[in-house]
């Protein structure tokens, strides 16, 4: 899990108790929507506007966030990058990563099926006994 998502979590242990569940449901908007508002304004990525081969929106992007005029250097390193990545894609290919995958994939499984989201939902519950 993420920060963010146990942050939330916690968050919701911690004012839960004192809300109704009404009210804890429009304090636990607050966040979402604020997001919301703000990613509106957010610039796309410079590597994503360069895998879709949009230089000039790259650049344009790249100005808007490190708030300085000359960034056709990183632009260019940008570019290389992308090329170099666009050729390699044979990361599955590799036993080593394949296995690696298939563990992480079976460790995955292995925590949703152990039940900790049950006991995450009744924990109030749980430890009120």
């Amino acid at each position: 899990m993420s920060i963010v998502a146990l942050n939330g979590i916690l968050m919701e242990f911690v004012i839960g108790p004192f809300l109704s569940v009404q009210n804890l449901t429009f304090v636990s908007l607050i966040a979402p929507c604020l997001f919301m508002l703000i990613f509106i304004w957010l610039p796309e990525s410079p590597y994503y506007l360069m895998r879709r081969n949009a230089k000039e929106k790259s650049i344009n992007s790249l100005v808007q966030l490190r708030g300085k005029e000359d960034v056709y250097n990183e632009a260019c390193n940008i570019e290389q990058f992308v090329k170099a990545n666009l050729n390699d894609q044979t990361d599955l290919c590799v036993r080593r990563n394949r296995r690696a995958l298939i563990i992480l994939l079976c460790m995955d499984v292995a925590q949703q099926m152990s039940g900790y989201q049950a006991i995450l939902q009744y924990a109030q519950i749980i430890f009120d006994d």
